[in-house]
């Protein structure tokens, strides 16, 4: 991970689209403050046109910035994920499966498998993955690693989980 990260720093000097990759990579060792910084410094115009939001609004309160910040544009992907999830953790789950619905129809819709998790709905999260797994072993890996952020040991130890992993190609 450190060297990930590492590499994702020397490549987020010449091209902004790293800065996304290296926010995520921050936060998923944890390191929620730097994500946040990172997240800071790519401008709302970007050329790649996607808004990213600080890692770590796993608390009412920064799930309430969240909403402040995202309510009404909850359009995007990981708008949605981020706008769904805050929903939850501030117990507005009504809102958060409206978000989950209408993020289910944008393809490739797995912004829909974090809202779930943040909903700790485990059941919804394998139907939503086991619908997706076409997509391959790199972005199932991807979201199971969102999952996990978003609702720590939600799916650990569940046999359903070794069984995806195995049918899209990741190692147990």
């Amino acid at each position: 991970m450190e060297e990930a990260i590492q590499q994702l720093q020397i490549a987020d000097k010449g091209d902004p689209l790293f800065t996304l990759f290296l926010g995520d990579a921050l936060a998923d060792a944890g390191r929620d403050g730097e994500a946040a910084a990172v997240c800071e410094k790519l401008p709302p115009d970007n050329p790649n046109g996607i808004r990213m939001h600080p890692p770590g609004p796993r608390t009412a309160g920064g799930a309430g910035q969240v909403i402040q910040i995202y309510e009404g544009d909850p359009g995007q992907r990981r708008v949605g994920a981020a706008l769904g999830c805050a929903y939850a953790r501030t117990g507005r789950h009504q809102e958060a499966e409206t978000v989950a619905a209408n993020t289910a129809m944008n393809p490739g819709a797995m912004g829909v498998v974090e809202i779930f998790a943040c909903l700790g709905d485990k059941e919804r999260v394998f139907d939503a993955l086991d619908r997706q797994v076409a997509v391959g072993p790199i972005r199932i890996g991807w979201v199971l690693l969102r999952v996990d952020r978003e609702n720590r040991g939600l799916l650990r130890g569940d046999p359903r989980l070794k069984a995806l992993r195995r049918k899209v190609g990741l190692p147990e």
